[in-house]
């Protein structure tokens, strides 16, 4: 059965047939020159590939620890030339053709010599050297793309908050879900949440905690806009470290509402309502998780229907 090609852009271990075992690069050195061997499959970066399309029908294999690309050193062309990574140059060794071998594998030829990645002798204990061989069709010659599946932010807290690590990046998809009934046209936005439950200073209940959040928000291209069209999708990357929350801006943006309610008062929208139903201008419920990704919003001053689908915001990991 023939193989689908793995899609560039994505990370993957790459498991050699007879072992079981994956590429990896040795001790996860990142200088020129780290020898890459087989190993048992672990959790480490220095075993995640990325497949980086060269353009000309060949790939780069990029490892993530190290960003560094398989490399047949030297651009030698004989059978048993050493494998290493080493920085990006665009050589044609350091291109390689993916060839269907059946079942979900793939032969992995270099460009410039039109060999094959092969583990030496069949061997299958960790540490087993990988060099190039001419092509000749055996297991130790056939590799199959595993996913790496991405780290992914954690579920929305029972507080309506979403944490995240210090260091990391997170890059999200954030869709939108709208009713075709709806009478508002409601905006939401994203704001980080400080360890003492602060946002620029002040706390839920705090005078002017909703035109501070709303100032304060995370700026995402298209999202203060509103008007939405349902499926309507956002990218963007959260800097690890804070916890994030959402609020909801009814019937208005975050330039109308400043502009005409910043004191978040009164019955008549805009009106900012938060998870935290201390900072709401009714104390009423207006956000609630309905999934472990996914916030619901109610826009009606007193709370309204309470069915929570005036708005649907969901919140997924594409790459950390």
């Amino acid at each position: 059965m023939a193989s689908v090609l793995p899609t560039a852009g994505k990370y993957y271990y790459l498991l050699a047939k007879h072992s079981g075992k994956v590429l990896d690069v040795n001790e996860g050195g990142t200088a020129d020159g780290a020898k890459v061997h087989q190993w048992t499959k672990g959790s480490g970066d220095n075993q995640k590939w990325l497949l980086q399309d060269a353009g000309d029908g060949s790939f780069y294999l990029i490892a993530k620890h190290s960003g560094k690309v398989l490399d047949v050193n030297g651009g030698a062309t004989t059978d048993g030339a050493t494998i290493t990574q080493w920085t990006k140059k665009d050589g044609d060794n350091q291109k390689w053709l993916l060839q269907d071998a059946g079942d979900g594998y793939f032969f992995l030829v270099a460009k410039h010599s039109s060999k094959a990645l092969d583990v030496g002798g069949s061997a299958t204990t960790d540490g087993a050297t990988i060099s190039q061989w001419t092509k000749h069709g055996g297991d130790n010659q056939k590799w199959k793309f595993e996913t790496v599946a991405p780290p992914s932010l954690p579920p929305i807290s029972e507080n309506g908050t979403i944490k995240t690590e210090a260091g990391k990046n997170y890059q999200v998809s954030i869709t939108v879900k709208i009713p075709a009934n709806i009478g508002y046209k409601n905006t939401f936005g994203i704001f980080a949440i400080n360890e003492d439950g602060s946002t620029g200073g002040v706390k839920p209940g705090d005078a002017n905690y909703a035109q501070t959040v709303v100032k304060n928000r995370i700026s995402i291209p298209g999202v203060d806009e509103g008007s939405y069209q349902s499926g309507k999708t956002f990218q963007h990357t959260l800097p690890g470290g804070p916890e994030y929350s959402v609020f909801l801006i009814a019937n208005g943006t975050p330039t109308s509402f400043l502009e005409k309610n910043p004191e978040n008062k009164g019955s008549t929208p805009p009106l900012v309502y938060f998870f935290n139903t201390a900072a709401n201008p009714d104390g009423k419920t207006h956000i609630k998780t309905i999934s472990s990704n996914e916030y619901g919003f109610e826009d009606m001053y007193g709370g309204g229907d309470q069915d929570f689908d005036d708005l649907i915001v969901k919140i997924e990991t594409v790459s950390v």
